[in-house]
């Protein structure tokens, strides 16, 4: 019932923020295609155990920005060549339901304060104060969260510094709260170089009963991009939007059980980025 409600009340919101609404003229969208590939891939938690450890993921990533708010969302489309165990919990059985595929999608609108009441609630080195929701999906798990967060003034104009508190609720953990931290920050911008990413932390979690009951303790996920402009001077010389990056992003995933399992996650992925 509460991801059903949460369902609608994005959906909602997500209209909200369509092109046909009259201040569409302010908008700001971006959209980006990435390919990245990683070895020592055994975060069975995430659904990134794949047998021999060998993974490659595509995603498509969509942000649209309003002076009201706006929705972030990516679709991460994982292939392992042969084939993935089965999620949730430490084993080695092929996964017969998804064979050498998997998907994962994530849903993130919010409403900025200062852009709906005409207030401003910036204060000390906030920028902005927003009320956040999310909708996780992938293979046979699900979580819904709400929260609010506070956006932060960055050193440049175009850098992006958030951090947000949900109250979180899924099908295979037990209720708990999520700090996130969203960041993407030019630190070189003459050389075109940034770094950009997340990072999860839900401070003490158990897993259900029915999904075993393991203490996770302290659970934190991360994934962090280095990337290089390699456009800026040649296909895209006269594009100051577009870019084509390469770089290397790091994936991480450290908890309680994945520890006891041997099975935490630091696991570099070489990558390409087209952004449009």
């Amino acid at each position: 019932m509460f991801l059903r409600n949460l369902s609608i009340f994005i959906i909602v919101i997500a209209g909200f923020f369509m092109p046909k609404s009259s201040y569409a003229q302010e908008r700001k969208s971006t959209t980006f295609l990435e390919y990245v590939y990683g070895w020592n891939n055994t975060d069975y938690y995430c659904g990134q155990n794949p047998k021999n450890g060998g993974m490659g993921m595509f995603t498509l990533d969509h942000t649209t920005i309003t002076k009201w708010g706006g929705v972030y969302g990516f679709v991460n489309f994982l292939f392992a060549p042969d084939g993935f165990y089965e999620a949730g919990y430490s084993n080695e059985k092929l996964d017969k339901t998804s064979g050498k595929y998997r998907l994962y999608s994530e849903v993130y609108p919010w409403v900025s304060l200062s852009g709906v009441t005409g207030r401003d609630f910036s204060f000390g080195p906030v920028a902005d104060v927003s009320l956040d929701a999310q909708i996780n999906l992938t293979n046979g798990s699900a979580a819904g969260l709400v929260g609010v967060g506070f956006t932060f003034k960055a050193p440049l104009k175009k850098d992006f510094l958030k951090v947000s508190a949900y109250w979180r609720k899924d099908n295979i953990k037990e209720n708990s709260m999520q700090i996130t931290a969203a960041f993407n920050l030019h630190v070189w911008p003459k050389a075109g170089f940034r770094i950009q990413g997340f990072v999860d932390l839900i401070p003490q979690v158990k897993n259900r009963a029915e999904f075993g009951g393991a203490d996770l303790g302290t659970d934190f996920l991360s994934q962090v991009r280095f990337l290089f402009d390699v456009g800026r001077n040649s296909i895209f010389k006269n594009d100051s939007f577009s870019k084509l990056e390469i770089g290397c992003g790091i994936g991480m995933h450290f908890n309680k059980d994945l520890k006891k399992h041997k099975a935490s996650s630091f696991v570099p992925q070489p990558c390409i980025r087209l952004s449009f």
